[in-house]
């Protein structure tokens, strides 16, 4: 009987040490991968996504510069954003009634594609007034320090026009 439990212990002594080696190896063959592989494609593509953020948000101060001296875009920014905010409120307002009112024999169909169709006015709407909202207000911002510019380079002495 204790030769047997000897063999068994031996047994599974013998396969916790192969064990053990095989989590070294792949471990360091884990190791060998990132360092070749990996590690060279992740810094590059965190280079590139930088190099694609930076150039964005140039392009964007390049246009509201451009803009931020003609009121008339201003104003439009602004009514552009409070059209599609209107829009949103009054899709959410509609699919609310459509939830609400319907009887339960017409309900629209309860599957996700189904709620997903219904509902992307909504989705579309949001995020148009979501984006012009912040073109709006990132201009305005730029416009503000128009005017402070303005005011800091004339003479201490004389009084604005401008107000």
């Amino acid at each position: 009987m204790s030769n047997i439990l000897e063999s068994d212990v031996l047994g599974q002594m013998a396969i916790n040490i192969i064990c053990a080696f095989v989590v070294i190896f792949l471990h360091y063959l884990v190791k060998k991968l990132y360092q070749q592989a990996l590690a060279p494609t992740l810094s590059n593509a965190l280079k590139w996504t930088r190099s694609r953020i930076r150039g964005n948000r140039s392009k964007k101060l390049k246009r509201l510069k451009n803009l931020r001296r003609d009121p008339a875009e201003v104003i439009r920014l602004t009514i552009k954003a409070s059209t599609y905010f209107a829009l949103f409120i009054i899709s959410a307002g509609f699919y609310l009634v459509i939830i609400l009112f319907l009887t339960p024999e017409a309900k629209l169909p309860v599957t996700l594609w189904g709620k997903l169709l219904y509902g992307s006015p909504i989705f579309l709407f949001e995020w148009l007034w979501l984006s012009s909202h912040m073109d709006a207000e990132d201009l305005a911002k730029q416009r503000r320090k128009l005017f402070y510019k303005i005011r800091a380079s004339e003479p201490k002495g004389e009084k604005s026009t401008a107000s």
